[in-house]
């Protein structure tokens, strides 16, 4: 049960929402509650491995249908990394 105080969620992708291919649990049900309650949500991850319309694809595979900007693809790690002068404020450590 999600508390009535929170009004959004920000869900990581690999091992929240499935597990190598596999959905963890009936996500189309899930993301139908999520959507009746009126929680704004987005998703987030950290593997650039793959684009964000490659995941916005997998997402509808698994029954979960998402506008664009509802991905967040962090490379906050590779940023870091490459410049460590960037401050973990940084506006630009995503792309949509």
């Amino acid at each position: 049960m999600i508390p009535s105080t929170i009004k959004a969620l920000i869900l990581d992708m690999d091992g929240v929402v499935w597990k190598a291919d596999a959905p963890i649990g009936d996500l189309a049900a899930i993301f139908a509650r999520i959507r009746e309650r009126g929680l704004k949500f987005v998703f987030a991850t950290n593997n650039g491995t793959k684009t964000p319309e490659e995941y916005q694809q997998k997402l509808a595979d698994l029954g979960v249908e998402i506008e664009s900007a509802q991905g967040y693809y962090f490379r906050h790690g590779n940023c870091l990394h490459a410049r460590p002068e960037i401050s973990t404020r940084d506006k630009n450590l995503y792309d949509r």
